[in-house]
């Protein structure tokens, strides 16, 4: 399967030194993957009676060990509860919380280790095109998924993960599909129409990317998973003729013929057809 990166033209480092820019999964501060404080629950919000409150205590007394609760009636803890202010409010979250259990989400703190990139399963999406390829003025490089460069298990003697992205309006547990790194691995549904792939390496594995600034980080790739190069609707006539010229006389990637993604006439679909000469 060949998975497709978007670049701008400023990004032909990618072909010149065989290089993709991964982002480090904290940098991108994704409030999912890295489990920002979440809202709570409406079924969680509503008033506590009396009876549910008295009904916590309780279960609290006697989850104590015999001995406590030898030192201590079940009266007096239970008037305690009621008028200790801090144990009153730990008493409310309490009964809070199991009204409306919540799934053990993935750990954030073994990601702050990672970076990332997306790779997409299509090269005439408009909108990746758009947001990602300067406005169809840049190009896409596609890449053999199953090169040992990309399905291989480490990448220089480090684990490496390459997965299919899943869209779902529901969150990853942390024993969830997708493993090791579940949330990486999962999107809203708003995002499917990018059907990405991601590629996730250790950022120790990587150079820093001087392009690309804090957070951004360079890792090779071998020349020979490189299955096509395609420049946008909108690329400058000159940078075009430029990346053909460095294609033609490039001695690794030469046997590649410099294709353009075109516009149809008739639909907001995009074409790949390739460049004459």
């Amino acid at each position: 399967m060949i998975l497709y990166g978007y670049f701008p033209f400023d990004r032909l480092d990618v072909l010149r030194n065989c290089v993709l820019p991964f982002e480090a999964v904290c940098t991108r501060d994704d409030p999912f993957e890295l489990n920002r404080p979440a809202a709570p629950p409406p079924e969680a919000q509503g008033p506590i009676t009396r009876r549910e409150f008295d009904a916590e205590v309780r279960r609290q007394y006697e989850a104590l060990p015999d001995h406590l609760q030898a030192m201590l009636p079940f009266n007096a803890f239970r008037d305690h509860a009621h008028q200790d202010v801090t144990k009153k409010a730990a008493f409310i979250q309490a009964i809070r919380q199991r009204r409306s259990p919540r799934p053990k989400l993935p750990t954030a703190e073994a990601y702050r280790a990672l970076a990332v990139c997306n790779l997409y399963a299509s090269a005439t999406n408009p909108v990746l095109w758009e947001r990602h390829a300067d406005h169809h003025r840049g190009f896409v490089v596609g890449f053999d998924s199953r090169h040992e460069s990309f399905s291989a298990a480490n990448y220089r003697e480090r684990p490496q993960a390459l997965g299919q992205v899943r869209y779902s309006n529901e969150r990853p547990t942390a024993d969830g599909p997708g493993q090791p790194f579940p949330a990486l691995f999962h999107q809203p549904v708003q995002w499917a129409h990018e059907q990405a792939w991601r590629l996730i390496r250790p950022i120790a594995a990587g150079k820093p990317d001087p392009q690309g600034g804090a957070g951004r980080y360079l890792y090779k790739f071998p020349a020979t998973s490189v299955k096509a190069v395609v420049v946008g609707a909108s690329a400058d006539p000159q940078r075009v003729e430029e990346l053909g010229h460095f294609l033609a006389n490039d001695m690794r990637l030469k046997r590649h013929r410099l294709a353009r993604c075109m516009p149809d006439a008739s639909h907001y679909t995009l074409h790949i057809v390739a460049e004459e000469g």
